[in-house]
């Protein structure tokens, strides 16, 4: 069982995909922890070994509060400790688009049905890529993903490629996997 104040693993914005081992945080039931994570993380410095995230960094604003998030995030990993998350691959779509309807990323939208029906140009995928309604706040690449994260502190960030010890098998197409370590 993990310790509330000090974790050894966080799976942040974990939805309803919580994770064994890990203390589960989301703004929303079922997470094992409720909190909102703009306001910071309410755990011990240099106590967690890893803080996982799939899918959610994509929804705070850039540059602030991502930037606070990933501040808070490198003041509770322990020294050498990762964080390592996917978000949605803006890369894709940006060089498929002008490849035309049938490059891999507009299939890949219909084949895993990532956008509403109403979405059949590229552009219209491109924006509910950006947007997906109002939900999406920030698109990333790994340049601009590295940037945030080596101004919070983070030593060595890289892609990662899809774990599935890890990662959700729904995330494994479409997404950018990024490591950053402390």
């Amino acid at each position: 069982k993990q310790s509330l104040r000090a974790p050894s693993k966080l799976n942040l914005g974990c939805g309803p995909f919580k994770k064994s081992g890990f203390l589960n945080v989301d703004m929303m039931p079922p997470a094992d922890v409720t909190l909102d994570l703009r306001r910071g993380l309410p755990f011990e410095s240099n106590c967690c070994d890893l803080i996982f995230s799939e899918h959610c960094f994509e929804h705070f604003d850039y540059p602030q509060p991502i930037s606070h998030l990933f501040r808070e995030c490198h003041r509770v990993l322990k020294a050498g400790g990762i964080l390592s998350f996917s978000v949605p691959d803006t890369e894709w779509p940006l060089t498929d688009y002008r490849d035309g309807p049938t490059a891999p990323y507009f299939l890949a939208c219909l084949e895993h049905k990532w956008h509403p029906q109403e979405c059949t140009t590229r552009l219209e995928h491109i924006n509910y890529h950006f947007r997906q309604g109002a939900e999406h706040r920030y698109a990333y690449d790994l340049e601009s993903a590295a940037k945030a994260l080596y101004a919070a502190g983070f030593s060595h960030v890289q892609s990662r490629t899809y774990d599935p010890a890890l990662d959700s098998t729904h995330r494994r197409v479409g997404s950018l996997f990024v490591f950053a370590k402390k």
